[in-house]
């Protein structure tokens, strides 16, 4: 056997061996995913209340006193843990309702496709049947304020303001299926249970089970049927206080048009650029997103008009 002949036998060796070990992993990680993810929920008490919203309980959870009550819309993947460091602040000043999208968390799965149309119909449900009443200060993250503007545009009546966290735009670009096939198998090999830590043992069984990794797929997959229902009905606040937080980092080019032309939807509005903040800045900047709820809420409750101008 020549020298060139043995390289190559031992070099394919080498490759089937490290994709049998590269198998192993995926299979290792799929157990672990199912087995840690197969959780009881009733091993874990929910820190709110479900609420039952005809064939299905959504999980709520509101704190504080007062009016307008802030209403928090968690963005994609995530669902009212995302505002543990922003919730308790608020509350201080008002009542602060967050809650876990239909099947997040201790939620039930919801109908498909997991549209805006769909959960604005759920989020008014769930509203009424707990009997949390307007007028409401929605506060929306990402692909949540996506959906708080399709509330607000459903319900304008029971909508006094409204808090944008570096949130999603009806004309940005839907992610490429490649990605939706990437992040689908990324959860099922228990990537996102690795990656994603809550420092609480019922939080991370609830929201990395692969119950909430479905509905997260789900969610995702229905983006750019989301996009084009916001556009067709075109949300308008009125002159109601609108304030819009962009994250620094990524503050330019095409994202920061979108987030300028946010603006326009209140004649009433002003935006903030949350300087060294990443997309979660409620992460990032907690403390930025506090005042300037707290700031909107004064000047519902107060009737004032909102001060500052929007950077061009």
């Amino acid at each position: 056997m020549t020298i060139a002949r043995r390289i190559l036998r031992w070099g394919v060796r080498i490759v089937l061996g490290i994709l049998a070990f590269v198998a192993l992993l995926l299979m290792v990680g799929a157990g672990y995913q199912a087995v840690a993810g197969n959780v009881d929920r009733t091993r874990y008490s929910p820190p709110g209340r479900l609420v039952d919203i005809g064939g299905a309980s959504l999980h709520l959870y509101c704190v504080g006193q007062g009016s307008p009550t802030v209403v928090l819309e968690a963005g994609l993947g995530l669902g009212l843990v995302t505002w543990r460091e922003v919730q308790p602040q608020v509350s201080q000043v008002t009542r602060a309702c967050s809650y876990d999208l239909a099947g997040y968390g201790w939620s039930d799965p919801g109908p498909l496709p997991r549209t805006s149309s769909g959960i604005s119909a759920e989020l008014e449900a769930l509203l009424d049947r707990a009997g949390v009443q307007g007028p409401y200060v929605l506060v929306g993250h990402s692909l949540g304020g996506l959906y708080a503007r399709h509330f607000a545009s459903m319900h304008l009546a029971d909508v006094a303001g409204m808090v944008l966290v570096d949130s999603t735009h009806e004309r940005q670009g839907a992610a490429p299926s490649l990605v939706l096939s990437l992040t689908r198998a990324a959860n099922f090999v228990g990537i996102r249970r690795l990656l994603f830590r809550f420092g609480d043992d019922g939080l991370n069984a609830m929201y990395t089970s692969n119950h909430s990794s479905a509905a997260a797929n789900e969610e995702f997959a229905a983006v750019a049927a989301s996009f084009d229902e916001v556009q067709r009905v075109n949300p308008s606040l009125g002159d109601r206080p609108l304030v819009v937080i962009t994250a620094g980092q990524s503050d330019e080019g095409e994202w920061r048009a979108l987030q300028l032309d946010l603006l326009t939807r209140s004649t009433n509005s002003r935006r903030i650029v949350a300087e060294g903040s990443g997309h979660y800045v409620h992460d990032d900047r907690p403390a930025l997103v506090i005042d300037v709820i707290r700031e909107v809420v004064a000047k519902v409750t107060a009737g004032l008009p909102n001060t500052g101008s929007a950077p061009g």
